[in-house]
């Protein structure tokens, strides 16, 4: 009854599955679930963001991070480095897309944040070990 009540009706149900279906189509590339261990680092002070990857796709990934409380400063060209069990992609240039709070994290003191970024202008080295960086280090193989 409860589950009814949170969904509405049948017909709200397959909209929102058609929804999410169409949304899932947009995407270009296919998305990997990572394994715990994997880590992304934007290089720009002051923010010095470093979290846990949560997926990621040869157009860019998103991470979890703890919310130092500092406010971001814009800069032109920022970087992200991914690493984990051994593996490293460093500096690949990226656009910020979204960042928001993760709501009900079991740290309560804490806020965790997820962001999204897209990546941008990859050299051929950089897609190389980013494509091994993702056999080495997905969940889902």
């Amino acid at each position: 009854m409860q589950l009814k009540r949170q969904l509405g009706s049948r017909k709200d149900f397959r909209y929102s599955l058609m929804t999410i279906t169409k949304l899932k189509d947009r995407r270009k590339h296919q998305r990997y679930s990572m394994k715990d261990g994997a880590y992304a680092s934007v290089n720009h002070p002051p923010s010095g963001k470093l979290g846990q990857i949560f997926n990621i796709s040869f157009g860019g990934l998103s991470f979890t991070y703890i919310d130092n409380d500092i406010s971001v400063v814009e800069i032109p060209n920022p970087l992200i480095t991914l690493g984990g069990f051994g593996n490293y992609v460093k500096n690949i240039p990226f656009q910020a897309i979204d960042d928001f709070e993760i709501k009900g994290s079991s740290f309560s003191l804490m806020v965790m944040r997820r962001q999204c970024i897209q990546f941008s202008d990859l050299s051929d080295n950089q897609r190389s070990r980013l494509s091994e960086f993702i056999k080495n280090n997905s969940s889902t193989k």
